[in-house]
């Protein structure tokens, strides 16, 4: 019991020992962001028309009902909630960033990437079966 004997004779090193101990392991615990920085304008509605966009590796859909519009899906940027189905029927609730969207498909022939704007990039969002 050496340990213990060490802590009775030099309690403050043990204190300044354990403290810095928590201090640097706290730095490497995992967090999540917040969600308050990502609140966006609302959408919401049902999905009529998804499209995969080759050239710019996202997913475009049509929304129809409340909140209508043309949004973007970023695969790692975006967050889906619930049932993640990015099918037509299913409705979507959720927030997005206005302006930020492109959706990039290609033209057969010759093979060339167009560019066309959307209404924004989807933030997070909850879908339905």
């Amino acid at each position: 019991m050496k340990i213990f004997s060490h802590i009775k004779k030099h309690p403050v090193w043990t204190g300044v020992i354990v403290g810095v101990v928590l201090l640097a392991a706290s730095f490497h615990l995992a967090t999540k962001p917040a969600k308050a920085f990502m609140a966006g304008v609302p959408l919401g509605g049902v999905i009529v028309l998804p499209y995969f966009c080759p050239c710019s590796m996202n997913v475009a859909f049509t929304v129809v009902g409340p909140r209508p519009g043309w949004f973007t899906y970023e695969f790692g940027l975006s967050t889906l909630f619930a049932w993640w189905n990015l099918r037509p029927g299913a409705w979507i609730l959720g927030t997005y960033w206005p302006g930020t969207g492109y959706c990039g498909y290609v033209i057969p022939s010759p093979p060339w990437c167009v560019y066309i704007p959307t209404m924004g990039t989807v933030v997070m969002a909850g879908t339905s079966l």
